[in-house]
């Protein structure tokens, strides 16, 4: 027993220690057809853990919203289209989805033309050669966005540079039957193919590869660990060369074959793919309560209720910029170049308050109205990403009266704002913008009375990749109503009521991006304020 509790220790001080390392295994079996089209067979599994989750919710969005699934499929089919110059296809009938105690299992078999060149008389598959200079040239950097942008999103997941992800992945070709497999030839610089390769980021993520010959084709073997750690070599801007370098030609070669049963003139065409400039995307979220909410604060005989009527739609963006810097023949220097979010919203507020007190007493208060949130899911590179867009309320109250008195004021705040903050150059940079209105201001007392009560309605907006990194708007519309006893007759109070609406907001970071923005991990902005005297003057009771 004594064993048992030592080793049960041990394991856990493992985990504090060195953290958690998150598994996936990929396993690609490309088989070539005669015409120079292939089946692809790819199958992903992820032992049951927290990194199931992103999976199986990006499935299940997958299922009811198809563009859910037409960007995975641009996703994966650029993968393909970076590695072997030419774009499968694959429908949803052509996955096979399955998920048990072991873990989550999905099966794709996508069908590509053309992945098999002719030159000389003999056939080549083309693994990163782009099949020319001028290809490779414009292709290249667009295959190392790809690989940075998964993994910028693959360490938010991680959260601490204690956490890795080492994904496992096996690719077989298998080559037409009838085949002689006449050569392997490295693509770019080296005069001898090198049977193992290898890419060091720094800060824990690397890149392993080795290359054996089958009866049938070749295997590839590669082991890749994504850590949370800062990648210091890719960074280097001397550095960023080497693991550049050593990148482009990461599994890169021909594959030079004969078959007599197949004919140059009978061979597919590859198909091209529309790649996009570095990640961008927006999401957005509306949120229209049809009620009021409300929350009554009470202590001794005062009781004060902030009400709000919302209805209101925001949205979202992220977007990242790579600069590359040329240092020759394909080989590059790698820049973070900028970083930008938005949020903008649309709102329409009505905030009140009733405020009833039987004596002299001053209090304050706050409340969580509620939270509503709508998942969005995407796929970069090889991990789906989980985005959760949020819609927070809270109530807050204070109130200072001076004895017995009830009294009522509302009043219709408009306003459309956006918050854009901006990394570049090293430095961040915001660009708030704002415009409100306010109509439908009312004022209702019974007693003469000096008072004072202001109701506060914050709600928090934001767009957290992961549940951790994202930009947040916090947006607090406000009322306050003050009576004077001093003014009017018997039957009459003086009142004032003011009201406004402040905004702050930023971006929180983490991961990588946070690494690449000169690891600052948050920033945040109070970035306007708008108040005015909503209405002056006498009530009459």
């Amino acid at each position: 027993m004594t064993k048992r509790f030592i080793l049960v220790l041990l394991v856990l001080l493992a985990v504090v220690s060195y953290g958690i390392q998150f598994k996936r295994n990929i396993e690609e079996r490309i088989e070539v057809m005669r015409d120079g089209s292939a089946i692809i067979k790819r199958t992903e599994f992820i032992p049951e853990s927290e990194l199931t989750k992103p999976y199986i919710t990006h499935y299940e969005e997958m299922q009811k919203n198809k563009d859910v699934f037409n960007n995975f499929l641009n996703e994966l089919t650029k993968h393909y289209y970076l590695l072997y110059g030419t774009t499968p296809s694959f429908t949803m009938n052509d996955m096979k989805i399955t998920r048990d105690s072991k873990g989550y299992t999905c099966t794709i078999t996508m069908k590509v033309p053309g992945i098999v060149r002719s030159q000389g008389g003999s056939f080549l598959i083309i693994r990163k050669g782009f099949e020319n200079e001028k290809l490779a040239e414009k292709l290249m950097p667009k295959y190392f966005e790809n690989e940075i942008d998964g993994k910028i999103f693959e360490s938010a997941f991680l959260q601490s540079e204690k956490n890795s992800l080492l994904t496992e992945r096996k690719v077989e070709i298998v080559l037409p039957s009838g085949s002689q497999l006449e050569d392997i030839k490295p693509n770019f610089f080296s005069k001898s193919l090198s049977d193992s390769w290898s890419v060091d980021m720094g800060g824990g993520t690397t890149y392993k590869a080795e290359l054996k010959k089958t009866e049938t084709g070749i295997l590839i073997s590669e082991k890749i660990v994504t850590n949370g750690g800062i990648p210091k070599n890719l960074l280097d801007e001397k550095r960023s060369i080497e693991v550049l370098q050593a990148l482009r030609d990461y599994t890169a070669f021909s594959l030079v074959f004969s078959n007599k049963d197949m004919s140059e003139k009978n061979l597919t065409q590859p198909v091209a793919h529309k790649i996009s400039s570095d990640f961008s995307g927006s999401w957005s979220f509306s949120v229209s309560t049809g009620e009021l909410l409300s929350y009554t604060f009470t202590y001794q005989t005062l009781s004060v209720t902030p009400k709000i009527t919302v209805t209101l739609s925001f949205t979202a963006s992220l977007l990242w910029e790579h600069e590359w810097v040329r240092t020759g023949w394909l080989s590059w220097s790698y820049r973070f170049k900028k970083f930008e979010s938005v949020v903008s919203l649309t709102p329409s507020l009505t905030p009140s308050l009733q405020v009833s007190s039987g004596g002299t007493v001053e209090k304050q208060w706050s409340k969580n109205l509620f939270t509503r949130g709508k998942t969005v899911t995407f796929w970069v590179g090889y991990v789906p990403v989980v985005l959760y867009l949020e819609a927070k309320l809270d109530a807050e109250a204070t109130a200072k009266i001076y004895g017995s008195i009830g009294f009522t004021t509302w009043a219709t705040f408009s306003v459309t704002t956006s918050l854009k903050v901006t990394y570049q150059n090293g430095s961040w940079s915001k660009t708030p913008s704002y415009s409100t209105s306010y109509s439908g201001v009312n004022f209702q007392a019974n007693a003469k009375i000096g008072a004072e009560a202001e109701g506060k309605l914050p709600f928090t907006l934001s767009a957290y990749v992961y549940y951790v990194a994202g930009p947040f708007v916090k947006l607090t519309p406000w009322i306050k109503g003050a009576t004077s006893a001093s003014v009017g007759s018997s039957n009459q109070v003086g009142y004032t009521i003011t009201g406004g609406l402040t905004a702050s907001g930023g971006v929180q970071m983490a991961g990588w991006l946070k690494d690449l923005c000169g690891n600052i991990p948050s920033i945040s902005y109070d970035f306007w304020e708008w108040s005015r005297t909503l209405a002056s003057g006498t009530y009459t009771f």
